[in-house]
């Protein structure tokens, strides 16, 4: 490691760092930009917990499998510096030959147990700077040393641990079932399949082609990275991701056609007369009466 390194340390150099860049242009990137696609333009409500629920429903086995391919590759792929030119699965099967497989002698016990016998008892003992627990006795402790981690209270504590908080954490994004039986979500999967198998295509959701600007359906999403980088251009194939568009503004459609309908007791009849509609506007337009929508 050189001087520059020692001096100017970069998270970039760390391994997890590195790979979580593995993780972004093999496949997170083009989820992201999807979905910020669908909220600029095809009517997702990021607000909205039943189209966070719909995403998921739709989206979440496809990235599940889009990581699962990710992680295979990536076990397959050649390494460099110490391991050049290993996989690492290689390394992993190195491993196993040459040290052997690990076996937890302790995986049947009860946690009840081997915290009883094996687990720490009495109060946390500090230590003073410089120590590392181990070959310091008590005669030769320097008492005008203050311990560390020997707080007064639990503000001193939170105090302390304020300089490493760079942000209010963020509030996660609630995403809720909006049907109140599984009974009602059933009924809303069948009415979609067969809205989808009548090829309908839903108006004013920019995924009709006469909706598309000049350029047509954009095959790309520029992603931004950064303040002061110029934003990622991202691919974003029509034959993968526009039926996937396609996919949502239909079950979207679909969604907000059940639930406006009213209480649950009327969404079964809703949903067959959503199914008759969609089947006598499969024509060449694809329309339906969605001025309202």
């Amino acid at each position: 490691m050189t001087t520059v390194e020692l001096a100017h340390s970069s998270t970039r150099n760390q391994k997890i760092e590195r790979i979580w860049v593995d993780v972004g242009e093999g496949f997170v990137r083009r989820w992201r930009v999807f979905f910020t696609r669908l909220e600029g333009m095809h009517g997702l409500d990021a607000g909205n917990p039943a189209h966070l629920w719909l995403l998921h429903e739709l989206f979440l086995s496809d990235i599940d499998t889009d990581a699962d391919n990710w992680v295979q590759n990536w076990n397959l792929h050649k390494l460099s510096g110490k391991h050049r030119n290993q996989t690492p699965s290689d390394i992993r099967h190195l491993a196993k030959v040459t040290v052997g497989m690990y076996e937890d002698e302790y995986a049947d016990i009860d946690p009840d147990i081997l915290t009883e016998y094996l687990g720490v008892e009495g109060a946390p003992r500090g230590r003073r700077r410089g120590q590392t627990g181990a070959g310091h006795s008590n005669d030769t402790d320097d008492e005008d040393e203050p311990l560390e981690g020997d707080l007064d209270s639990d503000a001193e504590a939170s105090d302390k641990e304020a300089s490493n908080i760079r942000h209010a954490a963020i509030k996660v994004a609630r995403h809720k079932n909006p049907f109140e039986s599984q009974e009602d979500e059933d009924a809303f999967w069948v009415t979609l399949d067969s809205v989808t198998d009548t090829g309908f295509v839903p108006r004013h959701m920019n995924i009709r082609e006469e909706e598309w600007e000049q350029d047509g359906y954009p095959t790309h999403e520029n992603l931004v990275v950064g303040k002061r980088k110029p934003p990622l251009r991202v691919e974003l194939p029509h034959e993968l991701w526009l039926p996937r568009a396609e996919a949502w503004c239909r079950a979207v459609w679909v969604l907000t056609q059940i639930l406006s309908k009213g209480s649950s007791s009327s969404e079964s009849g809703s949903s067959s007369s959503l199914e008759s509609d969609s089947s006598s506007s499969s024509g060449s337009d694809h329309s339906m009466n969605t001025d309202d929508v």
